[in-house]
């Protein structure tokens, strides 16, 4: 993809995981194993992750996995084992086991010019069929298609193939959603928080710099040495004198209180002897 196709990618991930119990780090990590061999099949990238994400929402199996499960099955869906012409002769010839298995319920890995399907249409033509299907030849076609283990991962995108459809169509009509999710998370507790927070250390970096904490040093190791430089009883007089301000400081605090608190119980006894 170019890198102008960002944007597609944060909007696809983003209103995936806003409709599905799969979170964007979990269908980016799947992705990073599907995305090459999806693209050499044709399959389109919003369809590739809806079906990331339909398989990890189904199984809650880890994302590294399930992105591994579906190139497996991408793999023996598109491998080749028979030279396939567009002759008339070699029209009824399977391309693999995988087109063989397909073919038993109505549905072919090959267009009408014989050439092979985008794999998500063929995909979509079977998760269509699927519900239809009774369970042996279901789990007829996961063995075949997918390998014995990773039947379980195909079946679970097969099945209520309704709800990959709509996460195909949130994935088709995601544009914006990533802008509209951060517009959601912006009104939270913890966004404001978190801007607050980095605001504080914007401050900090700007007003606390080295000068300004040297000075500061500076200036509390000039403050310690003139009191180390002090007789011993000049610093007791100075440390009577500070409990003495911090005394006063406190009586002007209590006195005011102490004597509207007076104030109101004389009040309180002259109406309680008048009444």
């Amino acid at each position: 993809m170019e890198m102008d196709e960002a944007n597609t990618v944060v909007d696809v991930y983003s209103n995936l995981a806003a409709n599905a119990a799969a979170t964007v780090e979990d269908i980016a990590t799947a992705m990073t194993a599907t995305a090459s061999i999806a693209a050499n099949a044709g399959m389109t990238y919003e369809n590739t992750a809806a079906y990331l994400a339909k398989i990890i929402e189904t199984t809650q199996e880890s994302a590294s996995s399930i992105g591994t499960s579906l190139k497996t099955i991408i793999a023996n869906f598109t491998q080749m084992t028979t030279n396939v012409s567009n002759d008339e002769a070699d029209a009824e010839l399977s391309i693999n086991s995988t087109d063989e298995a397909l073919q038993s319920v109505g549905i072919s890995l090959r267009d009408a010019q014989g050439q092979i399907k985008n794999l998500d249409v063929v995909i979509d033509e079977l998760g269509n069929s699927w519900n239809n299907l009774d369970r042996n030849t279901q789990r007829y076609l996961a063995t075949t298609i997918a390998g014995t283990r990773q039947q379980s991962r195909l079946i679970a995108l097969l099945d209520d193939y309704d709800r990959t459809l709509e996460l195909e169509a949130e994935a088709t009509d995601s544009a914006g959603k990533s802008d509209a999710q951060f517009s959601k998370y912006t009104d939270t507790l913890a966004y404001s928080s978190q801007k607050l927070s980095t605001e504080m250390e914007e401050l900090k970096q700007k007003f606390v710099t080295d000068n300004i904490m040297s000075s500061i040093y500076k200036a509390l190791s000039s403050l310690i040495t003139g009191l180390n430089n002090l007789p011993t009883g000049a610093i007791a007089a100075l440390a009577l004198g500070i409990v003495a301000l911090g005394k006063k400081i406190l009586s002007s605090i209590l006195t005011p209180i102490k004597e509207s608190t007076q104030a109101w119980r004389e009040m309180s006894k002259e109406l309680k002897e008048k009444h």
